[in-house]
């Protein structure tokens, strides 16, 4: 269809130009949700090793209570059409009336959520690259609408490649536009009371100020560290597109003391290094190859013979599809790969 290969085209051009994640869903939500007509749309994205959301960018106007309903559904284990059973699918994308067998009523998320902001489909397609989730599009349709059709499903599982690329990209490119503040605040909250904050830091305030939903985080990172009584961390994207690491510990009884700092540029880089699975000492090499290191260099500085060094780099290649150092110092900092054809068991 020439409207699909409009909004492909578009979608690339948005992946490879957005300077921040917020503005990368900001320029590709509304031409998806045109290319693949829908009332209302949610674009997600997540921490490849731990599944959790870290943005979202959408278009519903959802009241307080059915927003803590949505995130309440979506921890569930009873949650249906879930991001984690997606995320394992060969596909990778699924209507809520496919997963609930043509009886959309099964589901919380439905009843609770979908039925209060007057939605009745829902389309849900994890964005992978070679199997690694980095987010979800998430689109919806009123209930005078028809369901969403196996192939405008599969339109938007095809972009996977080319909106987990932008993704990354955003990522790397933030590490690089970190500002030098990196000061972190302190708050910390009691459980029984989660309304209540006990002590925010004028720092902490700052840094949860630039959040989306910050109570909503501060909770769920809290309630974590608690139930395993260890610290527990997580990455959320700000709504100006600055990247802040939230680090809860159990402080005694039922208070638990969050840091919010901004996410180190390191922590950035080596999410999307890991996430490419590359082993310790792949790492190391890519590193050395993204700073103009020859192979001759690397062996001297690893202490590794040059066969070693020139298998490591093959190996390199082949996990990230590239054939050159310019490719991969492209692949990993400037802009995504050209997308390539995706069979429906191959996204």
């Amino acid at each position: 269809m020439k409207s699909h290969d409009a909004a492909r085209a578009a979608i690339e051009d948005a992946c490879a130009t957005a300077r921040s994640l917020p503005d990368l869903f900001a320029g590709a939500a509304p031409v998806l949700a045109r290319a693949v007509p829908s009332d209302a749309y949610c674009l997600n994205s997540l921490d490849p090793g731990t599944l959790q959301e870290t943005f979202a960018h959408h278009s519903l106007r959802p009241t307080p209570d059915v927003l803590t309903r949505f995130f309440a559904i979506e921890a569930s284990r009873d949650n249906v059409n879930a991001v984690s059973a997606l995320a394992g699918d060969p596909f990778g994308a699924a209507t809520l009336h496919e997963a609930t067998g043509g009886n959309p009523a099964r589901s919380a998320r439905y009843r609770d959520v979908l039925m209060p902001l007057g939605l009745a489909r829902e389309l849900r397609v994890v964005i992978r690259d070679r199997g690694v989730p980095w987010g979800v599009v998430n689109l919806f349709r009123d209930g005078g609408s028809p369901d969403f059709s196996a192939e405008e499903a599969g339109f938007v599982a095809s972009l996977g490649r080319t909106l987990a690329d932008g993704i990354r990209r955003t990522l790397l490119l933030d590490a690089v536009d970190a500002p030098p503040d990196s000061a972190p605040g302190v708050q910390v909250i009691d459980l029984t009371r989660p309304d209540r904050t006990l002590h925010r830091s004028p720092v902490a305030a700052r840094w949860l100020s630039e959040l989306d939903n910050a109570d909503w985080h501060v909770a769920r990172i809290a309630q974590q560290a608690h139930a395993s009584g260890e610290m527990a961390s997580i990455r959320v994207c700000s709504r100006n597109g600055r990247w802040l690491t939230l680090h809860a510990e159990p402080y005694g009884g039922t208070l638990v003391s969050v840091v919010i700092e901004p996410t180190r540029p390191a922590e950035l880089a080596r999410l999307v290094v890991e996430a490419y699975g590359l082993s310790v000492r792949e790492r190391e090499i890519v590193q050395l190859l993204a700073n103009g290191h020859t192979n001759g260099e690397i062996s001297r500085l690893l202490r590794l013979s040059s066969h070693t060094v020139g298998d490591h780099v093959k190996s390199i290649f082949a996990k990230l599809t590239v054939h050159s150092r310019a490719e991969l110092t492209s692949r990993l900092y400037f802009g995504p790969a050209p997308e390539r054809p995706v069979r429906r068991a191959l996204v």
